[in-house]
């Protein structure tokens, strides 16, 4: 089972490799549809706004799910903006966190030790541009993208 994380970890990586400095890499794979570009960020949402973005008529894209040895979520919000905007959503939520536990190895005659990942999953949304000004003032997206 071990192995089978590390592997899904390795995959995860091989899908897309984030920006970040090397103390806090970060994995990450879409599971969403394409859409032209709107925003250069999206704009991060909480349940209490999902239903106002939905009666508006967002559209649910997909998911993207990250995973990091960092254990502070806040690493991953930071980046789920970005990466929303580059598949086309103007929204997403983070939909949950869990903190999984894997054994790593130290090269190749290194011992095998226990290292802890965190992983999260943000919903991406898209709301079309002629319905941005009728949103309440704090989801309208911010500054568009000039593609």
């Amino acid at each position: 089972m071990y192995r089978l994380s590390f592997f899904l970890l390795l995959g995860l990586a091989a899908c897309g490799a984030s920006q970040q400095p090397a103390s806090q890499p970060i994995a990450f794979a879409y599971h969403a549809a394409e859409a032209p570009l709107l925003v250069a960020k999206a704009v991060e949402i909480d349940t209490v706004f999902e239903q106002t973005l939905l009666v508006a008529g967002a559209s649910p894209m997909g998911e993207i799910e990250m995973v990091s040895a960092a254990d502070d979520t806040k690493v991953f919000e930071e980046r789920a903006a970005p990466l929303a905007a580059a598949r086309g959503a103007t929204h997403y939520r983070l939909a949950a966190t869990s903190v999984e536990n894997v054994m790593e190895e130290s090269g190749v005659f290194g011992a095998a030790h226990e290292e802890s990942r965190t992983r999260a999953r943000f919903v991406l949304y898209r709301v079309d541009r002629d319905v941005w000004p009728k949103l309440p003032s704090p989801l309208q997206p911010g500054i568009s993208a000039s593609y």
